[in-house]
């Protein structure tokens, strides 16, 4: 609400900030956190000001609790998340050394899945290097543009047609795979009991719905 005066135009007083009842599970702060606290703005020189003049402040949906259970050691505890973490920094190193070769990671995915299964459809090649369909569409694209990979026929009527590599393909894969493999020495104590343990979460029935690595 606004008045005029002599000094111009400018908003009444309101009533000072009310959190009152708000986080009890929070140190420092008790009450109900079921009810509502509405927030009204101090006067023109205040900080204030800027807000609207009520706002309301909504119940939590789940409790606060009193200390967050996150320290260094419960988070480098978690595999899971570890293994994520990892998982970025290795492909990014594995990037860089791609990159004189033109080829991303998952592009060298999709090249070896191809040399080791002789041909594959685009959707069994997404499922094998763990993209979502219409990214797959996308880096087959860019793979056929620079003549590494080709679209067989299709063998049927309805059925989807089979992608192999090309002579170029190859002869591109030939001179990554060395580089790839040799980054089993980055690994301390050796890439086969790491290997031992992740290969069989990506088996098909180790538990995941199936869906695509974002």
């Amino acid at each position: 609400m606004r008045r005029s005066s002599d000094h111009g135009t400018h908003r009444h007083p309101c009533r000072p900030q009310q959190l009152r009842r708000l986080a009890p599970d929070v140190p420092g702060h008790a009450g109900d956190r079921h009810d509502l606290a509405h927030v009204r703005s101090r006067p023109t020189d205040s900080f204030w000001y800027q807000f609207p003049d009520i706002r309301t402040v909504r119940r939590y949906d789940h409790p606060v609790p009193r200390e967050l259970p996150a320290p260094r050691d419960d988070v480098d505890g978690i595999v899971a998340w570890t293994v994520i973490r990892a998982a970025r920094t290795l492909s990014r190193r594995l990037a860089a050394e791609l990159a004189p070769l033109g080829l991303t990671p998952v592009e060298f995915g999709a090249l070896i899945q191809l040399a080791a299964a002789g041909e594959l459809s685009q959707a069994d090649l997404a499922r094998a290097v763990g993209v979502r369909p219409q990214s797959m569409t996308t880096l087959v694209g860019g793979l056929s543009t620079r003549g590494l990979v080709k679209r067989g026929a299709a063998p049927g009527r309805g059925r989807a047609s089979r992608l192999h590599l090309t002579d170029q393909g190859e002869a591109l894969l030939a001179r990554a795979h060395p580089i790839v493999r040799a980054s089993n020495a980055w690994f301390r104590d050796g890439a086969e009991p790491i290997s031992a343990t992740l290969l069989p979460l990506l088996e098909p029935d180790a538990g995941d719905d199936g869906s695509a690595v974002p």
